[in-house]
């Protein structure tokens, strides 16, 4: 690759990604768990014209800010009326800022010591084009970015507000000030994703980076600089707590916040702390192969600035979230820019042939395995089971294509491990100085390998995103069945709800597909009972046992949603 095109090909695979992936935002529901929780607060405050109180079945949410909720409101506004398209843009563009921020950090990792960027164009812009390649062909990056959650935002912020301070650092006086303010305010929007943590932990990222090298005076910067980020984040909080009272707000964000980090009664507790090691292969692809060579040459550059803020970026995001009481491995996407950086400056910089070598090998060894599997999984007695057979006739088509475009990509992984013959083009496909050079020819093609893998994630992604996504959906989809109760339920009439314990956590799911209707729900049969007499025409949404225990009931509909059984009841 020559520097200009490497320097202009972030931007190419950002353009990419929103033309593949963008149109196809709307074609399946909102699928449980997290996407209903998201999006029933952006219907209810589009439906009231409210930007300020998020509300769920209409009382007031606060278990996120009103980043995620916003970006649906405004792209709603703007189209008339929100869809799945609408509410799941806004993950999108935080992703295309993620993936852009990850690539820039790579590019100034690659500088040799405090140098600018510009003196070493060249590296810095292959370190950019491997880091956004990186990024596209990362699973997490894929489903964080297709589906609406509040996790993307919060990354790209932080993104933004770390490559923003780094920037700074090497320039002085006012160009470095007003800088640092921009990388503080991008930390103030991330307040505004999901919470406090925003500032909290890029403060502590940076508290040790500076008293790592003796920066008493930066340091001691960094809390006027917080002031920034606390106005930005007042933009929301303060007409919030004129709505609703300090002392709601208050109690609210104790618990959605601190609470969570210590207890398990607000969140997703009693995990192993070896979680993020755990689901690292698995959320990061194939690239976690390359982390132990990036790691080593960043440890052995500890003493460059950019490097040890990556490293710290990563090593304290990784130990505070495993301290924490609830778990999940998306919280760890802050700090997957710092991998990204610390990877495509390895890349560009001082490669091991070894390691791309073995990752490429792996690769093929992989996509060969899984085109088997999916092309011959039809018809092996896994795919006969009758919770597949829904499924498995309308994804004919789309897992052939995924079939081969896997078999496509195991042949050129597995190609670019071979040896160049000599005289080969070098590293950036010419013929010059390295011109017959096998080992820089061998580097070159290995390198190609790399892109290649990207290529066929992304290409993967693409395919599932429009011909297996929406052929799922057709079993996970809440509309029909919301549409059969909306059409039996008057308008305003609210619908009865009766499933104690964790499936109670599905009625956002109902509630996004009943836009006149809120659920009233009971923690016992005998009040289920006693609403359902109140009223003749009533209607209860439980499962067949809970349903059991309802005393005059009937049974007057039933679904299969996904792998959960449901049942309508009504009065006798």
């Amino acid at each position: 690759m020559r520097a200009p095109s490497e320097a202009r090909l972030p931007w190419l695979i950002a353009a990419a990604v929103l033309v593949c992936w963008a149109p196809a935002l709307g074609l399946r529901s909102l699928w449980y768990p997290d996407e209903p929780d998201v999006a029933l607060p952006i219907l209810e405050m589009f439906a009231r014209g409210d930007w300020v109180v998020p509300t769920q079945n209409g009382q007031p949410w606060l278990d996120y800010p009103p980043l995620a909720y916003w970006g649906g409101l405004f792209w709603s506004t703007l189209a008339g009326a929100p869809n799945g398209l609408w509410l799941r843009l806004t993950p999108l563009l935080a992703g295309l800022v993620f993936l852009l921020c990850s690539a820039r950090l790579a590019g100034m990792a690659a500088a040799s010591g405090t140098q600018d960027v510009v003196s070493n164009g060249a590296t810095s812009a292959k370190a950019t084009a491997y880091a956004a390649m990186l990024v596209v062909g990362t699973p997490l990056f894929w489903f964080q970015t297709t589906n609406l959650q509040v996790d993307m935002g919060f990354a790209a912020s932080q993104a933004g507000g770390f490559l923003l301070y780094l920037a700074a650092d090497s320039h002085h006086g006012t160009a470095r000030l007003w800088r640092q303010v921009a990388a503080f305010a991008c930390f103030g929007v991330a307040i505004l994703a999901k919470g406090p943590l925003g500032l909290l932990l890029p403060g502590l990222i940076l508290t040790v980076w500076h008293a790592s090298f003796r920066e008493w005076r930066r340091l001691f910067l960094l809390a006027p600089l917080a002031l920034v980020a606390l106005c930005v984040a007042l933009i929301w909080w303060w007409p919030l707590v004129q709505r609703l009272g300090a002392d709601f707000v208050g109690h609210e964000f104790w618990a959605q916040n601190f609470d969570r980090f210590g207890h398990t009664s607000r969140g997703h507790g009693g995990k192993s702390p070896a979680l993020y090691l755990l689901n690292l292969p698995g959320d990061l692809g194939l690239w976690c192969v390359l982390l132990p060579a990036a790691f080593a040459m960043a440890w052995r550059q500890f003493s460059d600035r950019r490097l040890r803020l990556l490293l710290l970026w990563f090593g304290i995001s990784f130990l505070f979230f495993s301290a924490a009481s609830t778990k999940r491995s998306v919280y760890l996407l802050p700090a997957y820019p710092a991998l990204f950086a610390l990877l495509g400056a390895w890349l560009a910089t001082q490669p091991a042939t070894a390691w791309l070598r073995a990752l490429l090998r792996f690769t093929a060894v992989l996509f060969a395995l899984l085109a088997l599997v999916v092309l011959a999984g039809p018809y092996t007695a896994l795919g006969s089971k009758l919770r597949l057979l829904a499924i498995a006739a309308p994804l004919q088509w789309p897992l052939v294509a995924v079939g081969v475009l896997l078999a496509v990509g195991a042949v050129l992984a597995w190609k670019a491990t071979r040896p160049s013959p000599l005289g080969s083009a070098n590293a950036d496909g010419g013929t010059n100085s390295d011109a017959g050079d096998p080992g820089a020819a061998d580097l070159s093609r290995l390198l190609r390998g790399v892109g290649t893998s990207a290529a066929t994630f992304f290409l993967l992604f693409t395919l599932a995103q429009w011909l297996v996504l929406p052929v799922i959906d057709t079993v996970r989809d809440y509309r029909p069945a919301a549409a059969w109760l909306a059409a039996n339920t008057p308008a305003g009439e609210r619908v009865g709800f009766y499933w104690p314990g964790r499936e109670a956590t599905k009625r956002p799911a109902w509630l996004c597909y009943l836009p006149n209707h809120r659920l009233e729900t009971f923690s016992d049969a005998t009040s289920a009972a006693a609403w359902l007499a109140e009223k003749p025409g009533r209607l209860l949404l439980s499962n067949p046992d809970n349903a059991g225990t309802i005393g005059g009931a009937r049974t007057v509909q039933q679904w299969k949603i996904s792998s959960t059984q449901w049942v309508v009841v009504a009065g006798q």
